[in-house]
């Protein structure tokens, strides 16, 4: 007699060592999604926070005049800026690029803009029904909504 194994059991045992595996790099690579997404929330969060307060507190970075601060939204990046409206060419704006697999859609705010007024740091123009953006994770199709009240407060996310 012969020993050793058949081709079909071969076949057999590598079609359940790639199916194990897929569950494995499925089940490694979820966390990690939602580990960006948390992430991006968190910093999003923060920086409009920070935006915010800089245009409460009068910080006037070196300029002569007080000015609001703001948010701008691209699909793919949001910018923090000085002023009133946002200005592309300014050199002093800062750019986030999110992550490749995240992006901005949905975005209400007039001219994708989000601006904090000086001193009291209420959204300028401030319109019901246009105070929220969505971030999307479009490897999982997770959407964040985030809605804000006149006064600049993120009120939901969901």
């Amino acid at each position: 007699m012969r020993r050793g194994l058949t081709l079909i059991e071969i076949i057999i045992v590598f079609g359940v060592l790639a199916t194990l595996l897929a569950f494995t790099s499925l089940n490694l690579t979820l966390p990690q999604h939602r580990s960006v997404i948390n992430t991006t929330l968190t910093t999003l969060s923060s920086d409009l926070h920070h935006m915010q307060l800089k245009a409460m507190s009068g910080d006037t970075e070196g300029r002569g005049t007080i000015t609001g601060y703001g948010v701008y939204f691209s699909p793919s990046s949001y910018t923090l800026f000085h002023g009133s409206a946002y200005s592309a060419s300014d050199p002093t704006n800062a750019v986030i690029n999110l992550d490749p697999s995240l992006t901005f859609t949905n975005v209400t705010f007039p001219a994708s803009t989000v601006v904090f007024s000086p001193g009291s740091g209420e959204i300028v123009g401030f319109t019901s029904g246009s105070n929220t953006f969505t971030l999307r994770h479009t490897l999982e199709s997770v959407d964040k909504t985030f809605t804000f009240n006149r006064y600049g407060v993120i009120t939901q996310i969901n």
